[in-house]
């Protein structure tokens, strides 16, 4: 029982402990909500 207990916190503290990561820049963001176009987005590799 208490090797459960501890195998079940060892696995659910990493999500506790994770941040999200904020990686975009805002203009950026903004200018694709505005007019649909990506500053620098490859769309050629997903057709």
């Amino acid at each position: 029982m208490k090797v459960t207990y501890l195998a079940a916190l060892a696995l659910t503290t990493p999500l506790f402990l994770a941040n999200p990561v904020k990686a975009e820049n805002p203009s950026h963001v903004q200018q694709l909500l505005s007019t649909g176009e990506c500053m620098g987005c490859n769309r050629a590799a997903r057709s």
